[in-house]
């Protein structure tokens, strides 16, 4: 029977005795008891039934690396002069290749770790040399100066990470947005040539629409009046049509002079919003705790 079922009797009868506790008739807790009794047989029968759990097997202790011979040692120095003269002629691959050779012979050696680590570190590869110096401690926990060096590899990191949250986070407030400036100030120049076009390109396309729609509007119906527009320019004296015979023309020059000036002002307010120091919201005491 699957253990879940022995889970359940054995949860009912956790309950039972529970309830019998708290009964005070005495003919109710006969009957409790009676069916605790059955229970507890049935859990036994289970428990007789079910087969032991075999015991799981034991991990395999690790294999202990091979001891630093006097032979291994003369390998490891050779490797080492190897990897000097490598440095020399600047051959980078044969220094990885000599070093990954060196950890494979002796990857208990403390100081074989310890020259990879600061190989790695020399190199930039930060978070390689942090894991040799912590395998070389493991093998060395009582060299002070390998100790320091781990920690210094992982200070190291972690200044690294808050340097680049910190470029992450930008200004934080503390100062104008030099990009929101310079677009905001760009959009006042496409509002001066076509008015909207600055809303538009700084998402504010709803505001730019109607901006240029009316703009467009009134070129439309000026130069359907243009007889009327162009009495009006002769008046001001420069020109020699005749003069207009309505004055319906000035209603779409209105209108583009609106939606032209409204477009400026708009932009150069967006400028001044964003070039404005935002200041930072300090917490209010709490005034209303009853004390």
């Amino acid at each position: 029977m699957p253990p879940t079922s022995l889970q359940a009797l054995q949860a009912e009868l956790k309950r039972l005795k529970a309830k019998r506790s708290a009964v005070d008739d005495a003919d109710l807790r006969d009957a409790l008891a009676l069916k605790i009794r059955e229970i507890e047989a049935q859990i036994e029968a289970l428990a007789a039934e079910t087969p032991a759990p075999e015991p799981e097997p034991e991990e395999d202790p690790a294999e202990e690396a091979p001891p630093l011979t006097p032979q291994l040692l003369d390998q490891l120095e050779k490797l080492m002069r190897e990897v000097q003269v490598a440095k020399m002629r600047g051959q980078k691959q044969e220094i990885a290749r000599l070093w990954e050779e060196a950890v494979r012979l002796a990857p208990q050696a403390p100081h074989v770790l310890e020259l990879r680590g600061d190989h790695l570190m020399e190199t930039g590869h930060l978070k390689e040399a942090i894991a040799m110096y912590k395998r070389a401690v493991k093998h060395d926990p009582k060299n002070v100066a390998l100790e320091r060096k781990y920690a210094a590899g992982v200070l190291r990191s972690e200044s690294a990470l808050s340097v680049e949250d910190s470029l992450r986070a930008g200004l934080g407030g503390r100062g104008p947005s030099t990009e929101n400036a310079v677009g905001a100030k760009s959009a006042v120049l496409l509002s001066v040539m076509i008015p909207g076009c600055g809303q538009i390109v700084r998402g504010e396309t709803l505001l730019g629409g109607a901006l240029l729609g009316g703009w467009l509007l009134s070129i439309l119906g000026v130069s359907l009046l243009y007889r009327d527009f162009a009495g009006l320019v002769s008046m001001a004296g420069l020109g020699n049509a005749p003069p207009p015979k309505s004055l319906l023309v000035l209603l779409p020059l209105a209108t583009g002079a609106i939606c032209h000036f409204s477009a400026i002002f708009q932009a150069m307010s967006r400028v001044k919003e964003e070039e404005k120091p935002k200041s930072v919201e300090r917490p209010q005491p709490p005034v209303d705790l009853p004390y």
